[in-house]
C-alpha cells in the first residue's frame, strides 16, 4: 500500500508538472537570437609582467598619475601662454585636428566594445542552445519514467498471482516504483532549474543586445562627427593652402618648431625629475619608519608587524631596462624611412635648414603606431608644428616622441607595454603627407634611433 501511495503521489506530481514540461519544450524550441559572428581579433598586446599591485600601491599610483597630469597640464598652459603673441596658419587646424583625434579614438574604443559584446552574445546563445538540448534529453527521460510508472501501476497483485508470478514480486515492484518516483522528482527539479537558466540567459542576451544597439548608435554619431571635422579641416587647408605651404618651407618656422619641441622636452624632464625626487623622499621616509618599527620590536623582544618593503613605495615604473634594448627596439610603425637623423631639412629656395632630430616614416593614414618600449605617457596633446604629439617616458632619462599622429589613443599617466598601440598615423601639424615623426632622447638630447632599432 505504501508503494501504491508513493506511485499515486508521483503520478499526481508528474501529471501536474507535465504541463510545465510541455511549456519548457516549446520554450526551448523557440529560435535563439542570431548574432553577427565576432570578428577575429589580433593577439592581445603584451602587458607588463609585474604582478597586480596591492590596494595601497594602486592608490599611490593613482595619486602619482594625478600629480603628473596636474604638472603637465600646467606645463601646457605655460607653453601656450609663451606663444600667444605669435600666430601661424596651421593654428587654424588645431581644433579640427584635436576633434578628429578624439573622434577616431572614440570610434576605435566603440569598435572594441562592440566586438566584446558580440562575443558575449554569441557565448550566451551557445550556452542557451546547450541548455535547451540537455533539457530535451531530460524531458525524454521523464517521459520514459512516466510510461514505466503507468505500466507498473496497471499490474496489481491479483493479476500477478493469476499469471503465476512470484508472490514476492509486488514488494519488489513497490521498491522499484519508489525509485522511479524519486527519479521523476529529480528530473522535474532539473527541468525547472534549466528553464530558469534559459530565462536568465535570454534576459542577459536581451540586455547585451540593447547595449550593442547603443554602441551602434554611438558609432554612427561619432562617424558623422568625424566626417564633419574632416570636411572642416579640408576647407581650412584649401582656404589657407598658400600660407600653410609658405610656412612649411620657412627656415625660421622649422627652427621654431625644433626649439618648441626642445623646450617641451626640457620641461617634461624637469617635471619627471621632480616626481622622482618626491618618490625617493617618500621611500626614504618609509624606510625610516620601518627601521623605527624594527628597533621598537627588538626592544620589546617581539616580532615586528608585517610592513611592505621600502622598495614598494617606488614607482612600478617603466624604468630600468630601456638602455638594455639598444639594437633590439622595433620601429613604431611599418613604413619607409623618408628622412633620417642628422640629414639637412630643406627650406624655401632649397636653402639648408636645421637637421632632422629624428626619423620621418611614411605610412598609410590610420596605420597603428606602437610604443617602442615599456613606459608611461607624459604628453598627449596637439603641439604646433607636430600636430597630435605623444611622448613616452621609459625611465632613466629616456623618452620616445611620436608626432603628426591622426589619433592619440592613450592619456597622460597611462602605463604602456612595448608593442602596444598608442596612436594612429596621420598628417597633422605641418606634415604634407601621412607619416610618423619619431625621436628618441636621453636626458633631453636627441640621438639617432636607427642605432637602437633591430636590424630590418
Amino acid at each position: 500500500m505504501k508503494a501504491i501511495a508513493t506511485l499515486r503521489l508521483a503520478r499526481h506530481w508528474v501529471a501536474g508538472i507535465s504541463v510545465t514540461a510541455v511549456v519548457l519544450g516549446s520554450f526551448a524550441a523557440q529560435p535563439t537570437q542570431k548574432t553577427k559572428p565576432a570578428k577575429s581579433r589580433p593577439a592581445a598586446t603584451k602587458q607588463s609582467s609585474v604582478g597586480k599591485p596591492t590596494p595601497q600601491r594602486q592608490n599611490e599610483l593613482k595619486r602619482e598619475q594625478r600629480e603628473l597630469q596636474a604638472e603637465l597640464a600646467k606645463l601646457r598652459r605655460q607653453l601656450a601662454a609663451s606663444e600667444a603673441s605669435r600666430s601661424e596658419a596651421t593654428d587654424a587646424l588645431a581644433s579640427s585636428e584635436i576633434a578628429i583625434s578624439k573622434a577616431n579614438r572614440r570610434l576605435r574604443e566603440l569598435a572594441g566594445a562592440r566586438e566584446q559584446v558580440e562575443r558575449q552574445i554569441e557565448a550566451l546563445s551557445v550556452r542557451e542552445r546547450e541548455i535547451a538540448g540537455r533539457q530535451g534529453e531530460r524531458q525524454q527521460q521523464l517521459d520514459r519514467l512516466l510510461r514505466q510508472q503507468q505500466t507498473q501501476a496497471l499490474r496489481n497483485a491479483l493479476l500477478l498471482a493469476l499469471e503465476g508470478e512470484n508472490p514476492n514480486r509486488p514488494a519488489r515492484d513497490s521498491v522499484y516504483l519508489s525509485y522511479i518516483a524519486r527519479d521523476a522528482e529529480s528530473s522535474v527539479t532539473t527541468l525547472q532549474a534549466r528553464r530558469a537558466e534559459i530565462v536568465s540567459l535570454q534576459a542577459q542576451s536581451k540586455e547585451k543586445s540593447a547595449e550593442l544597439a547603443k554602441i551602434n548608435e554611438d558609432e554612427v554619431n561619432n562617424q558623422q562627427l568625424l566626417e564633419r571635422e574632416l570636411a572642416r579641416r579640408k576647407r581650412t587647408l584649401t582656404n589657407l593652402s598658400k600660407a600653410i605651404n609658405s610656412q612649411r618651407q620657412s627656415i625660421s618656422r622649422l627652427q621654431r618648431d625644433e626649439q618648441r619641441l626642445g623646450k617641451l622636452i626640457d620641461q617634461i624632464s624637469r617635471v619627471l625629475a621632480e616626481q622622482a625626487r618626491k618618490e625617493a623622499e617618500r621611500a626614504r621616509r618609509l624606510a625610516e619608519r620601518e627601521a623605527e618599527v624594527r628597533k621598537s620590536a627588538a626592544r620589546r623582544e617581539t616580532p615586528p608587524a608585517a610592513t611592505p618593503p621600502a622598495s614598494s613605495a617606488k614607482p612600478s615604473s617603466s624604468s630600468g631596462n630601456f638602455a638594455q634594448q639598444k639594437g633590439k627596439l622595433p620601429l613604431p610603425v611599418q613604413g619607409t624611412i623618408a628622412s633620417r637623423f642628422g640629414s639637412v631639412r630643406r627650406g624655401d629656395g632649397g636653402s639648408a635648414g636645421p637637421t632632422w632630430k629624428g626619423l620621418f616614416l611614411t605610412a598609410p593614414a590610420g596605420a597603428d603606431v606602437h610604443a617602442v618600449g615599456d613606459g608611461q605617457i607624459v604628453f598627449a596633446d596637439w603641439l604646433r608644428g607636430f600636430g597630435n604629439l605623444l611622448v613616452i617616458d621609459h625611465g632613466d632619462g629616456y623618452l620616445s616622441v611620436y608626432g603628426n599622429n591622426d589619433a592619440l589613443l592613450r592619456n597622460v599617466g597611462d602605463r604602456v607595454a612595448v608593442g602596444e598601440v598608442v596612436a594612429t598615423v596621420g598628417n597633422t601639424g605641418s606634415s604634407e603627407s601621412p607619416g610618423l615623426y619619431f625621436e628618441l632622447r636621453f636626458q633631453g638630447r636627441p640621438f639617432d634611433p636607427l642605432t637602437w632599432v633591430a636590424a630590418r
